[in-house]
């Protein structure tokens, strides 16, 4: 998938690097029908992707802040934070592209394999 960072932005600004982003999921995914549930999802996926520049370049700064020894530095506690968000972030849209791909989440799957054990039990009642 394209690489977009805000450096990229430009004076189109963050329209311009989601509309890439988009277009970069519809190439690989697409086509999608305008307003259906795929082109959507992919919508979401896109605006996930950006969440996660950002709390990648927010990381990266602070992280740059707090190895330079001027000014005031963010505390390792701050830096953890913003590691966490991006994680969070990675995994938000990791799961976004899932759902776009038809790919099931764990927590889905464990639901489908407990009805079919459910299903199977009350068959052997029977």
């Amino acid at each position: 998938m394209a690489e977009v960072h805000s450096t990229e932005w430009g004076r189109h600004g963050l329209g311009a690097a989601y509309r890439r982003v988009y277009e970069a999921i519809s190439r690989e995914h697409g086509p999608f029908e305008p307003g259906g549930l795929r082109a959507l999802q992919a919508s979401q996926a896109a605006s996930l992707w950006l969440s996660f520049v950002a709390a990648t370049e927010t990381l990266t700064e602070a992280r740059e802040r707090r190895a330079s020894d001027r000014g005031r530095r963010p505390s390792p506690r701050q830096i953890d934070r913003l590691e966490h968000r991006q994680q969070v972030a990675s995994r938000a849209f990791a799961e976004a592209l899932d759902a776009l791909k038809g790919k099931t989440t764990t927590a889905e799957q464990e639901r489908r394999d407990f009805r079919g054990v459910r299903r199977q039990v009350q068959e052997a009642r029977a």
